[in-house]
């Protein structure tokens, strides 16, 4: 199937990847409501709530073979040393999915920590550096794989952070081989123009990779990734439709930045359900 990335660079019309969150169960009747849904890519989040979950890469291979949709998945470096991380990688290569977007995973809490602990063995530039190497058929220890893998691998920036530090890790992201950049989910559409302003003047270049961005539809009782401004506060109180409110955050992020492809994040709620009906209502809309 085409990467991320050439399916952005080939289509005259904005790419759409919904994101969809692994079950708490091996049990693919807990599924199925995915096979209704159209977006153009389906990205797998990497346990989620930091909770037992089916794996990412599993579960990708399951919606891209019974979709029929191409498919990434999200892979933490928090859990697994790098000999599992670079297996379960030639597993992916197995069932066919090529499109890998890193992230470190959040910390784990205090409580957490009494059951479980971080691994942490690559930090996600390195991730980055070893899978790209995987590419030309060299693992963690540089000895040679059978075959080269052939990832399309993507980093994330998250504007909730502080913009100094993320545009380092950008450029980073970037001289170590990233084909894609995934926003995480944000409400400040000025915040882009001030990252891509402090990148300019450190480093004196653009960012020219396809950037994927993050938006995220919320309805009353819904968690976010991040602070929900007032505005969107208001509208929910007073009765306004998520899909109202999430495609006029679409219309203001493309009057404000170029955009080829929207990464929406389905309304999440506290016992991690999605609301994946009321994102598929406006991907038929916006279309």
């Amino acid at each position: 199937m085409l990467s991320i990335t050439e399916l952005i660079r080939s289509s005259s019309q904005t790419v759409y990847v919904l994101d969809v969150s692994p079950p708490r169960s091996g049990n693919d009747l807990l599924l199925q409501e995915l096979l209704d849904l159209t977006p153009d890519v389906f990205s797998v989040a990497y346990n989620p709530g930091l909770s037992v979950r089916v794996n990412s890469v599993m579960l990708a291979s399951w919606v891209q073979n019974s979709t029929g949709i191409p498919t990434s998945f999200f892979l933490a470096t928090r859990d697994m040393n790098k000999l599992a991380l670079q297996s379960l990688l030639l597993g992916a290569q197995l069932h066919g999915l090529n499109n890998v977007t890193v992230v470190q995973g959040d910390a784990f809490s205090e409580t957490k920590l009494q059951y479980v602990k971080g691994v942490n063995d690559f930090t996600p530039t390195e991730f980055i550096t070893a899978i790209k190497n995987m590419n030309f058929r060299k693992d963690f220890e540089n000895k040679n794989l059978i075959y080269p893998t052939d990832f399309c691998l993507g980093a994330t920036v998250d504007l909730s952070k502080d913009l100094e530090n993320e545009a380092e890790l950008l450029h980073k992201k970037i001289l170590l081989g990233s084909d894609y950049i995934v926003f995480q989910p944000f409400f400040d559409f000025d915040l882009p123009e001030k990252l891509f302003e402090i990148f300019y003047k450190k480093f004196h270049s653009h960012v020219d990779l396809p950037i994927i961005w993050g938006i995220q539809m919320l309805e009353n009782f819904s968690k976010s990734f991040s602070e929900i401004p007032n505005w969107v506060l208001d509208e929910l109180l007073k009765g306004r439709p998520s899909i109202e409110i999430a495609q006029e955050m679409i219309e203001d992020l493309k009057n404000t930045q170029k955009v080829g492809s929207v990464y929406l994040v389905p309304p999440i709620f506290e016992n991690g359900r999605r609301n994946y009906e009321v994102a598929n209502e406006l991907l038929t809309l916006i279309r």
